[in-house]
């Protein structure tokens, strides 16, 4: 039977690919994310909005095939206070 697809996901194409899921996500806009893969292991830095973008952007990540661990270093941006 041989390597399954996700076994023989390059890094590159798995970074191309969590960068792609991101940006097509439109519910939520991440346009400042920073991926980066090592050995199938993708850390997504930079800022969001929100702890649930946080989280979905995270989620977004686990989805891609070949990815073995998610490092969520995403950061919350700071809001103003006041309405």
């Amino acid at each position: 039977t041989g390597k399954t697809a996700g076994q023989t996901v390059s890094d590159a194409s798995i970074t191309a690919a969590v960068q792609s899921k991101l940006t097509a996500d439109k519910a939520s806009n991440f346009p400042r994310i920073d991926v980066d893969t090592e050995r199938g292991v993708v850390s997504l830095n930079g800022v969001v909005k929100s702890i649930t973008d946080k989280e979905e952007a995270g989620r977004i990540a686990s989805q891609v095939s070949g990815v073995r661990r998610v490092n969520n270093n995403l950061q919350i941006q700071s809001q103003p206070s006041g309405s």
